[in-house]
């Protein structure tokens, strides 16, 4: 019956997909829950109410947001009165509540199966606790580690729980267990687990048992002969691979089970573990994986803050392990924390995440939660509340009058994403074991910031294939032996050292099924570990089996010769990036240019097509591109990126002809610029900026004004007049260029609305609105938040009251913003409208 309901509620998930799409028609009709983008609510001290919550879940629900992952943190100093104790009838109170506005504004409510982070709580016993072995005087000690919940909110602190111990955890879901029945509250849409963050817990009291029982030999005398330092490599290799098994069978598997039962579904992070990821990715309904940082593409236009950003730590090798998890384990979506400390606190605009959001779509990322929200109360000056490592997506962030925008474009694009199926080249195998044998010391973490050290020729393998023109999925040692392997090409096994016989099996009987196996730079060497030393000798007979069957390949370009697929011209000639999936009646493609060149060539594609449709995820513009033969025009600016459907059969599309920018005709300058901050866009700024009337010559920052306009959060409209021809020619396009755009723009041409763009390149087609001879136009530009808070600072305006980590900087120091100088702000270039003649 149970496992009737879990088969049940994921086919839920489902029924928003529709099996086929006519022509021009989105995935979304109209924008579903699970295409929106979803955000992690902090609960700051727990201290909500029903009229924060509702109001709050409003705003959301209004720009576009559809669902909240509520994770309670620390509070607010002065603020214990109204905080609430985390799991406390007054908290699951709160809880229902949320989950009936939700409900009602057709949202979805995910909850951290804990406060904080890791899991750990109260309720954990120092018998339950996070373990650590160490070896005195030739004896083994077993330990604590002592490490508590980071970030804990009030009833949430306590010790981190033994992950490795199955006895533990299934005690400290029975809290909750409790909680929910005593309470009568409904179990939330999604139980959420972060990042593998447990330092320095490498055992459980079980250990020694588990090792002898899996490995088959006992482990005692090599710790006591290793002592302080290191084991031996063979007999490290094993260790690790028991730790792992532990964490997926006891925590991951078990905690997956225990949301199943009461009706819910798992979303976690597996990255950070001490474990195969791909397998811990696997065990949860949806994988998350994690960007941490900015990217730097090169995108020409794209403001730069180089002393103010964090470098992304997750490259496309390392953000494709959630992606291919979901993928071999027909997981409908991969999720991503997404925009993770970008840059400073105050100084991120989203034309900066637009392209890191773009490398998530192209590794395979499918439903995004913002990283993230601050709950606060209803009556909270600005800044509000905040959390010391995230992107501000909440009203109290300026940049949400462009929030609609910015969330529809995610939810055209994800409702593709999340369409049809997977449909890459080749399976990579994970060299797992290679990874487990190489690293010194005894505990191995795989973490987001440590990937380079622990897999450094894997990372350089999958960015080579990519760059090659091909697209992967990663496959695990216990995946491989599914039936995953029939949607791919090829497996390719990269320079491994290290494989179990029943892997080398497996490859055997993949390779009589049709698929080609091939091993580049050698062959492996020897079964892992020292419990399979026993093994060598049938290792040996079974890798003179898999020769007769498998290819060696001297390179990884050798290798994709031999490995046949499908190479997309689009990766290689132009150095797009892309993701294709498949769908009944063909297929589909995100792309995107993370490049600083503009593209505008007919290219191929890696599979057949009669009919092709663009879709533009910023404006839902659909159109037919010009096909030649096997080819299309692709046109996308740096920066840009577009959606493509082609069909395997002819059809008779009613899109109109997709609107290429040709050399224009003519270059109309707006002239006579006037800057206005109308009162009612801007209540609390100086009467200063509200009274002025700036006329300029052509447009430029406010800030170069000084004094109240160095220092305002603001929009300012920057109004002027163009004439255009005097002429009833249909054929001519006007597309207006801001150029420097601080930060995100509405446009407005002769009273109507025409866009709001909130990424580079900042232009856009204003036909529609354009009129023969004079014409006015009016932007409205509004800047980032950083100008305002550094004069909080330099005034010494106390907005820093949290407690824990109080709005640390990007090397989690507390410091101030007092010395900061001002932002440019508003139009920052000349304005152009290029007119051209639509063939």
């Amino acid at each position: 019956t149970r496992i009737c309901a879990i088969v049940a509620l994921l086919t839920l998930q489902l029924t928003f997909i529709p099996s086929r799409l006519c022509a021009q028609q989105w995935p979304w009709p109209p924008m579903l829950r699970e295409s929106r983008p979803y955000t992690r609510w902090w609960w700051l001290g727990s201290a909500v109410d029903t009229a924060g919550i509702t109001r709050q879940l409003q705003e959301f629900a209004r720009v576009g947001i559809g669902g909240v992952e509520i994770t309670p943190i620390y509070g607010v100093v002065g603020n214990e009165a109204n905080e609430l104790l985390y799991l406390s009838d007054e908290w699951m109170r709160m809880l229902r509540h949320t989950e009936t506005v939700a409900q009602r504004l057709d949202m979805e409510v995910s909850m951290s199966t804990g406060t904080g982070w890791p899991f750990g709580g109260p309720w954990v016993t120092a018998d339950e606790a996070a373990c650590k072995v160490d070896v005195k005087d030739g004896r083994i000690v077993v330990g604590r580690t002592g490490q508590r919940v980071k970030r804990a909110a009030p009833g949430g602190e306590g010790f981190v729980v033994d992950h490795f111990d199955r006895d533990a955890i299934r005690s400290y879901l029975a809290a909750f267990e409790t909680a929910f029945t005593r309470t009568r509250t409904p179990r939330p849409h999604t139980f959420f687990n972060d990042s593998y963050e447990v330092y320095g817990a490498d055992w459980t009291p079980t250990f020694l048992d588990e090792f002898a029982r899996r490995r088959g030999y006992r482990i005692e005398p090599f710790l006591i002969a290793a002592g302080d330092g290191d084991m031996p490599a063979d007999v490290r290799s094993d260790y690790r691979e028991t730790l792992g098994e532990l964490l997926l069978e006891n925590f991951t598997t078990q905690w997956t089970q225990w949301a199943h039962r009461g009706g819910a579904i798992t979303r976690g992070q597996a990255h950070g573990s001490p474990a195969n990821l791909l397998d811990i990715y696997a065990a949860v309904d949806i994988p998350e994986c994690e960007g941490f940082g900015l990217s730097d593409f090169g995108i020409r236009g794209l403001r730069t803050d180089t002393a103010h950003t964090k470098k992304n730590d997750s490259d496309i090798s390392m953000l494709k392990y959630a992606s291919s998890a979901a993928h071999v384990a027909n997981k409908t979506f991969t999720s991503s924390e997404t925009f993770t400390w970008l840059t400073e606190h105050f100084r991120t605009s989203l034309s900066q995440c637009k392209p890191d959001l773009d490398l998530m779509f192209i590794a395979g990322v499918n439903h995004v939660v913002f990283h993230g929200s601050c709950y606060s109360p209803v009556d909270e000056p600005w800044p509000g509340w905040r959390f010391y490592a995230s992107v501000d997506m909440t009203p109290y962030n300026p940049q949400w009058n462009a929030m609609p925008e910015f969330c529809r474009y995610i939810s055209r694009c994800q409702s593709f994403l999340q369409w049809g199926q997977p449909d890459n080249d080749f399976l990579v195998y994970l060299p797992y074991y290679d990874m487990i044998a190489e690293q010194p010391g005894r505990l191995a973490l795989f973490d987001i910031h440590s990937m380079a050290k622990r897999a450094p020729r894997f990372i350089n393998a999958i960015q080579t294939i990519v760059q090659r023109g091909y697209d992967v999925d990663y496959i695990s040692d216990r995946y491989l032996q599914t039936d995953a392997y029939k949607r791919y090409d090829a497996v390719i096994v990269p320079d491994v050292r290290f494989m179990p016989v029943s892997s080398l099996q497996r490859l055997i009987e993949i390779a009589k099924d049709g698929k080609r196996i091939i091993f580049v730079g050698h062959y492996p060497e020897h079964a892992p570990g020292r419990s399979r030393a026993g093994e060598q000798a049938q290792f040996d007979a079974t890798l003179r089996k898999l020769r007769q069957h498998a290819t060696l390949a001297a390179t990884y370009e050798d290798a994709l010769e031999r490995a046949g697929g499908r190479l997309e011209p689009m990766r290689l000639a132009t150095h797009l990036s892309c993701i294709r999936r498949s769908n009944p009646d063909g297929h589909h493609y995100f792309i995107s240019n993370l490049t600083p060149n503009d593209v505008d060539d007919y290219i191929g594609l890696g599979v057949s097509f009669a009919s092709a449709e663009f879709y533009n995820p910023l404006t839902g513009a659909v159109t037919r591109p010009d096909v030649r033969g096997k080819s299309l025009r692709l046109q996308l600016r740096s920066g840009e990126s577009i959606i493509l459907r082609t069909y395997r059969e002819k059809t008779d599309s009613e899109a109109d002809a997709h609107p290429y920018h040709n050399s224009p005709i003519a270059t109309l300058t707006p002239t006579n610029w006037e800057l206005t901050f109308p009162r009612m866009l801007n209540p609390d700024v100086a009467d200063e900026l509200t009274n002025a009337h700036i006329s300029m010559d052509a447009p430029q920052s406010w800030t170069t004004y000084g004094g109240a306009f160095a220092e305002a959060m603001a929009t300012g409209c920057y109004a002027a007049d163009f004439v255009a021809p005097q002429t009833e020619d249909d054929s001519l396009r006007y597309t207006i260029d801001l150029g420097d755009v601080r930060e995100s723009a509405r446009i407005v041409v002769n009273g109507t609305d025409v866009a709001t763009l909130f990424s580079v390149p900042f232009r856009c087609d204003i036909t529609k609105a354009v009129r023969p001879g004079n014409n006015r136009i009016e932007v409205y530009v509004t800047n980032l938040p950083a100008n305002r808070i550094a004069r909080m600072d330099r005034d010494s305006v106390p907005w820093r009251h949290f407690k824990d980590a109080n709005v640390v900087d990007l090397n989690y120091k507390r410091t101030l913003y007092d010395t900061w100088e001002p932002v440019p702000s508003g139009l920052c270039s000349p304005v152009s409208i290029a007119v051209e003649r639509h063939f």
